[in-house]
Order: C-alpha cells, then structure tokens, then sequence
C-alpha cells in the first residue's frame, strides 16, 4: 500500500478537544456522588462527631483541596487518561501502580450493579410507600432500567455522556443545596455557628476534637473517590480543585442542616444538638 493510500484513510483515536473543563468537573462530581454521599457514607461520621459533624466535614474539606492539588499537578505533569494508575506507577513503582489500576477496575466493576440495585430500591420504596405499587415488582424493573439508560448513553459516545453528566450533577447538587438551606431556613432561632466547634461534639468516646476528626475522616473517604481524564496542562488544577470544593459544599450543606434541624438525634442516642 503507497503513502498517498495511507494518508487518506481516516485515522482512528480519540477525538481531539471533545472533552472540557466542565466535562472534567462534572464527571468527577458525579462519580463521587455528593447526594450520596450525604445521604449514606457522610452520616457514618455523624455518629462520632454528633453535632460537630459541620465542623468536621470543613476539616475533610482543607485535606481535600490539598490532595485535588497535588493531583491537578500530576495531572498537568503526567497527562494520561490512566490517572491515579499513572501517578502512582511513575512514582511508587510500576508494581503498586498495576495494583491501583486493577483496583480501580474492580471497584467500578462492583459499584455499577450496587447503584442499580440502590437505584431500584428507592424506586421501588418510594412507588409501595405514596402509591401502594408492589416493591418486588419495580425493584428489578428500576434496577434494569437504570443500567439500560446508563449503557444506552454512554453507547453514543463521551460528548452525550459528558453533556448529560453535567445536567445531570447541576440537578444533583441544586436539589441538595436548595434542601439544606430550606431545612436551615425553617430551623430558624435555632441555627447557630456553634456546630463548627466541639460544643456539639458529645458522643460518648469521642467528645471534642476526637469526634470530629473521626466524622472528618468519614466525610474524605466519602470524597476522594474520582476519575481523572486528559486534558489541557494547564485545565487539571482547576478542575480537581473545582470538582471537591463543589462536592464539599453540598455536604457542607447537608451536614449544615442536619445539625440545625435535630437530625442527628435518630443516629447516636447520646446526641445533644441546637436542633
């Protein structure tokens, strides 16, 4: 085959410039989920920061932006759509780096059917409890069509799936944040900065600074887990730095209005809140 044939066949990769800073953001925000993570993981920290737990999400807030950092570095450095596989390959050994990056693997491998699952769950429960519909009849149906519509839009390619991240995350964290500052609104007097400080921090065995370290460990755990995707050099500082803070304030939010609210009483017995 002569060069002037091989010149004109199109050449295959990927396409150049398809994915933004906001692509990158908002993929990121939507795999470390912070409805979710309100929702299910950062009420764990509840339970050893109490009233605290604000105070203790600020805290996993400061550690964050240092690790998006760190990594918006990396990235900037070592642009590669192997992200965290890349970093830790080139600078903790090819050993470790093959372990992070089948971890990895594993781990959405095992998270695409616990959030179908989930997905169906609430589905179902909310349908059996305001519309009297069977639970074992829409469970399978909801999980099934979470999966179908997922696998249906990432089939079109990243510039569908990017677009419908972004929509998708902007609806996640509105609807968070619009609910946090209603509770906090109608808890009215009794909303009160104290829940930034150990006032609050009371639960037996982790009083003080001890519960809400603890909590804070909790709320990072529940915030460090994102993808990473090549980009322009200079783009990956922005947009690590971006996906947490806005991740954060969610929770921020959300643990705001637990607090003010009361909550927390349901989750530790030993509990004492403004709420």
């Amino acid at each position: 085959m002569t060069a002037e044939k091989l010149a004109d066949q199109p050449q295959e990769g990927l396409r150049a410039n398809a994915v933004g800073l906001p692509d990158v953001m908002f993929t990121s925000i939507t795999t470390m989920a912070p409805a979710a993570g309100a929702a299910f993981s950062i009420t764990v920290g509840a339970l050893f920061a109490g009233g605290a737990l604000s105070a203790g999400v600020a805290i996993a807030l400061i550690g964050c932006l240092f690790t998006a950092l760190s990594i918006g570095q990396m990235a900037k450095h070592l642009p590669s759509a192997g992200g965290m596989y890349t970093y830790i390959a080139r600078g903790l050994g090819t050993k470790l780096g093959f372990l992070a990056g089948w971890g990895f693997d594993l781990g959405y491998t095992m998270a695409v059917p616990l959030v179908s699952v989930l997905f169906g769950n609430i589905l179902a429960s909310t349908l059996s409890t305001h519309f009297g519909l069977s639970y074992n009849v829409w469970w399978p149906i909801g999980s099934i069509f979470c999966v179908a519509l997922v696998a249906s839009i990432n089939y079109f390619g990243i510039l569908v799936s990017t677009r419908f991240g972004i929509i998708l995350g902007t609806f996640e964290i509105l609807v968070m944040v619009a609910l946090s500052i209603t509770l906090i609104v109608s808890a009215g007097h009794r909303n009160t900065l104290a829940v930034f400080t150990t006032h609050y921090a009371t639960v037996p065995g982790f009083k003080g600074m001890s519960g809400i370290f603890a909590g804070s460990s909790c709320s990072s755990r529940s915030s460090t887990r994102a993808p990473h995707v090549r980009t322009e050099p200079a783009a990956p500082p922005r947009g690590a730095c971006g996906r947490w803070a806005a991740s954060a304030f969610s929770r921020i939010c959300s643990a705001g209005r637990r607090a003010v609210s009361g909550r927390l009483t349901s989750r530790s017995s030993s509990y004492s809140g403004p709420g």
